[in-house]
């Protein structure tokens, strides 16, 4: 027979039963659910990553359009902005980064790059006997003797501005870039004995600053109204522009490109003034070209 207990234990199981169903159910309907979503999100991103890759492809061309354009366009803008003009291009040996662009640049400008390379650090002054190097500033000053006292000299300031007066007078004798050739502590191109300059760009450096005697040149050549510039190419911090932009002279950072091309065309041409370029400290990227040269 039949008891209660037999009953209740009958009816639990159904329960149970029906209770295990049901989660079987829901878990099997829940995992198609997971499925199909999981399905519609790996084809969403597949979408999104394939817009990417094509927004990336049109990017990149709209990029290259903008580089020709802006390569075209550069000898354009700075077509005689330094016509019949000779601007020294002061280097130094291993560390000609933008020497090749700020040359080409000058070329477009319609200037004459008179490159002068710094073989040694401080020009080698050191080196160089102090009897010559005392005779050769004394010959380039133009001082009467009775007033010349070597003694109270510094040879880096002296140098630069005895440098300073020979590249902007019109004269033959030049004894202290002479005493720098000879002596292989200065390599030359592209000067002659009576050819001046109109504005530097300084390249020259020396460990991570700019080269002493470079750079007490460019001061001293800004000090007489000639444009200078402290240049770098972006692809190299020589701390050349550091140096000159603590100065308070201008700069330029990334030659190499369109804009910076067009940044140092605009200053030595003496139509701008400033830090141009792309690195934390820059004024702008490149000077305001609505002060066109009357010439364009």
């Amino acid at each position: 027979m039949y008891n209660l207990r037999y009953h209740i234990a009958s009816l639990v199981a159904v329960f149970l039963a029906l209770s295990v169903g049901l989660l079987l159910g829901t878990v099997v309907v829940e995992r198609g659910v997971l499925t199909n979503q999981g399905t519609q999100i790996v084809n969403d991103l597949q979408q999104e990553f394939s817009d990417l890759r094509q927004d990336n492809a049109d990017l990149r061309e709209g990029l290259e359009r903008d580089r020709l354009f802006a390569t075209d366009a550069v000898p354009v803008i700075v077509s005689g902005a330094l016509e019949g003009q000779t601007v020294l291009v002061l280097s130094s040996t291993g560390r000609a980064d933008g020497l090749a662009a700020t040359t080409s640049i000058i070329e477009q400008a319609g200037g004459i790059p008179m490159v002068l390379t710094a073989e040694n650090a401080s020009f080698g002054l050191d080196e160089i006997d102090a009897e010559a190097l005392n005779a050769a500033l004394f010959a380039s000053s133009g001082e009467d003797s009775a007033t010349w006292d070597s003694q109270d000299i510094d040879p880096i300031n002296a140098v630069a501005q005895a440098l300073a007066h020979e590249l902007t007078a019109p004269e033959e004798d030049r004894p202290v870039i002479d005493l720098l050739v000879t002596s292989g502590q200065l390599g030359m191109e592209s000067i002659d004995g009576t050819q001046t300059i109109s504005g530097m760009a300084l390249l020259a450096s020396t460990g991570d600053s700019a080269d002493p005697v470079g750079l007490a040149l460019a001061v001293r050549l800004s000090e007489l109204g000639f444009p200078v510039a402290g240049v770098e190419a972006s692809s190299r911090v020589s701390g050349v522009v550091e140096a000159v932009n603590a100065a308070g002279l201008s700069a330029v950072d990334d030659v190499s490109s369109p804009q910076g091309a067009v940044s140092l065309a605009w200053v030595l041409a003496g139509r701008s003034t400033g830090y141009f370029g792309i690195r934390d400290g820059a004024d702008s990227v490149f000077p305001v070209l609505s002060a066109v040269p009357e010439a364009f």
